[in-house]
């Protein structure tokens, strides 16, 4: 698996959680994806085929989901202020990483041993 699978799949967890939304993860996963392979996140967005709502969240960080993903981007730019911009309390946007990191971690050192 790529080297940066895990922070992938961290994004994406985090994201599920403090969404409490499917779609959370498929946005923590696609723009971690477009991070991870250093592409705009519109190439991978093009491709995807997925809902305004996640394009928007992803794109421009609007829509119900969009302040998540700033939150967790923020945190993982270790940016406190950021994160208290979006309106996400930061001890959820922490607590979430931490498990969301310790699953991500976990999956992928089991594909990593395969």
């Amino acid at each position: 698996p790529m080297p940066g699978l895990w922070r992938v799949l961290a994004r994406a967890l985090t994201c599920e959680e403090l969404s409490a939304d499917r779609m959370g993860y498929t946005i923590g996963l696609l723009s971690g994806l477009a991070d991870e392979v250093g592409v705009p996140a519109s190439a991978v967005l093009e491709v995807a085929g997925v809902s305004r709502e996640v394009a928007d969240a992803i794109r421009y960080g609007t829509g119900p989901l969009g302040p998540v993903l700033r939150a967790v981007l923020a945190y993982e730019r270790n940016d406190a202020a950021g994160v208290a911009r979006t309106g996400v309390a930061a001890v959820d946007v922490y607590d979430a990483y931490l498990r969301g990191a310790t699953e991500a971690m976990a999956t992928a050192q089991a594909l990593g041993s395969r």
